[in-house]
């Protein structure tokens, strides 16, 4: 390619062109050098993301001294945020926490990686509940609502004598990034006791950032209350979508309020109840039988015989006889003899086998005492042709009345519970929904949208500057075929009309011109000129049309 003879077509190029094409020109190169530096500054500029914030400024400096080890830009941002490019963050992330960074300016049982053959017990006890507490803030922080921690732990020496002892004790301040809930706060509690030998969870304290106790103990009637609240919400939430799913399909959505309140009982009773079996079988059975009679004294006359009947008699049986007489001796008085009956007395027992049926009821927790449901159901709207606005149409009776029944069913109406149902149909303040602008978060597609960006601005240029200046190039450029058809018809243009005035004699042309005068009152060389190289060009026109076509599209388009 002779790179001369390009520049003296562009020179001469340039010198053809018009003021406005000039301007053009110009033009189009200036917007295709902002739209290369625009290009430019979007694929070069750095995307930052956070790597890290709330830093202590112990670790804010291990950080940075990291990275700039590693030559890897940062910014930082309120003095305890660390932004790096978004594409490095969490590799970084991965290779700082290998490093142990950041370690939230506690110390862990890393403490303990490097012995010291010197260290005495006491400050080896003490690293053991720095340890211990840095431990304990680590795991703290790890809970989505708690931003940082603060553990101090005040563990008693033990001592020989029981009495004596005392327990350890917990206090933990916590810096939230949102509300905490009861529950949690029992849970650092447990997890904290959980891991202080004898520790309980009654002596460890919690108390925010701004002083507030959070590990306030509640009394029985508290936890009542709010169990019976919590209760009564989640049954009313239920009861509510319910009636909710089972009306949408038939009224529509937004054309139904409903509202329920429900009445709990949670007191718990507890009954007893024993039966006993009548036909009872018979175990063991016992009769006695006492008998009285009058006792009377007799004998040989002599002191016992003269006791009276009152006085306590004796039996006694007679000598044993023996077979000398010198050595006989008298026989003993007999004493207390029978006498009539005076009473009688007979006593008789019945063991039976008893048969009994026990009965504990134990009644649940949560009872439901009352329902009251209100429902408010919109009508229906009927388009009139002539206001060219939708009426209010009340819904029928008959139709309220089986959404009343639908709604019965569907929360267990019990008359006898005292529940109640109210279905009202009213009309509902008709609001157009307001447009809400959705800002998608397009931050992880930002490297691509800003090449992606720069394709279609280029794309545009090409489309709306720089095709059509080439075209304008390629069809003027001398020697072109457009330009040789447009010197060529203007050419034999120009033969034609020299042609024809010459073929002509001078009585001709005063004929020619007089009729002109007659016409236009006009005596104007040029003008004649026109007029019959516009009728040559109608001819050539009607003989060759396509070419005539192409010949006007590059003249328009040269202008």
């Amino acid at each position: 390619m002779d790179i001369k003879k390009f520049i003296e077509e562009i020179k001469s190029f340039y010198y053809k062109m018009t003021k406005k094409q000039k301007v053009v020109l110009f033009s189009s190169f200036t917007t295709l050098i902002l739209v290369l530096v625009l290009v430019f500054i979007i694929g070069s500029r750095v995307n930052y993301a956070v790597l890290f914030s709330n830093l202590s400024d112990k670790d804010a400096a291990s950080i940075t001294n990291y990275l700039d080890q590693q030559k890897i830009p940062y910014k930082i941002v309120g003095g305890n945020t660390i932004e790096v490019p978004r594409d490095s963050v969490y590799k970084l992330r991965l290779d700082l926490a290998a490093k142990g960074l950041p370690s939230g300016g506690v110390v862990g049982f890393e403490i303990f990686d490097k012995q010291n053959l010197s260290m005495t017990n006491f400050l080896e006890n003490v690293n053991y509940t720095r340890a211990l507490k840095g431990e304990l803030t680590r795991t703290i922080e790890n809970i989505s609502s708690v931003d940082s921690a603060r553990v101090n732990l005040a563990i008693p020496k033990p001592s020989v004598f029981v009495d004596k002892e005392q327990p350890p004790t917990a206090s933990i301040v916590l810096k939230l990034n949102s509300q905490i809930s009861r529950n949690q706060v029992y849970a650092i509690q447990k997890l904290v006791a959980a891991s202080v030998p004898n520790l309980t969870p009654d002596n460890v304290t919690i108390v925010d950032s701004n002083g507030n106790l959070l590990s306030k103990k509640q009394n029985s009637d508290d936890e009542i209350a709010s169990n019976e609240l919590k209760y009564k919400q989640l049954i009313e939430k239920e009861y509510a979508h319910k009636i909710k799913d089972l009306l949408l399909p038939i009224v529509g959505n937004n054309q139904i309020v409903t509202t329920v309140n429900v009445d709990l009982d949670l007191s718990k009773v507890t009954q007893k109840s024993i039966k006993y079996d009548p036909n009872s079988v018979v175990r063991s059975e016992q009769t006695e039988e006492e008998k009285n009679w009058v006792q009377t004294t007799g004998g040989i006359p002599g002191v016992i015989s003269n006791i009276g009947a009152n006085q306590p008699t004796t039996t006694t049986s007679p000598a044993t006889a023996t077979t000398s007489p010198a050595t006989a001796t008298a026989p003993t008085a007999t004493v207390n003899q029978q006498g009539p009956l005076t009473s009688e007395k007979t006593k008789n027992t019945t063991n039976y086998e008893i048969s009994q049926t026990e009965t504990n009821i134990v009644e649940p927790l949560v009872k439901i005492k009352r329902v009251s449901a209100a429902v408010i159901v919109d009508g229906n709207y009927k388009y009139d042709k002539k206001t060219k606005k939708d009426i209010y149409v009340p819904l029928p009776t008959a139709q309220i009345s089986d959404i009343r029944k639908a709604v019965e069913q569907a929360i267990g109406f019990d008359p006898k519970r005292g529940d109640t149902i109210s279905v009202v149909n009213m009309q509902f303040e008709s609001t157009k929904p307001k447009q809400v602008s959705v800002v998608s978060n397009l931050s992880q597609y930002y490297p691509i949208l800003k090449y992606l960006l720069s394709i279609i601005l280029l794309i545009l240029f090409y489309f709306l500057f720089l095709r059509k200046f080439i075209k304008n190039v390629l069809s003027y450029k001398k020697g072109g075929i457009a330009y040789q058809q447009a010197q060529a018809t203007k050419a034999y243009a120009q033969e034609g009309v020299e042609s024809q005035i010459e073929g002509k004699s001078i009585k001709d042309l005063e004929e020619e011109i007089s009729k002109e005068l007659d016409s236009e009152n006009l005596l104007d060389e040029k003008a004649l000129k026109d007029k019959i190289i516009e009728k040559k060009l109608k001819e050539e026109v009607e003989k060759n049309p396509e070419e005539a076509s192409a010949v006007l599209k590059a003249y328009i388009s040269s202008k």
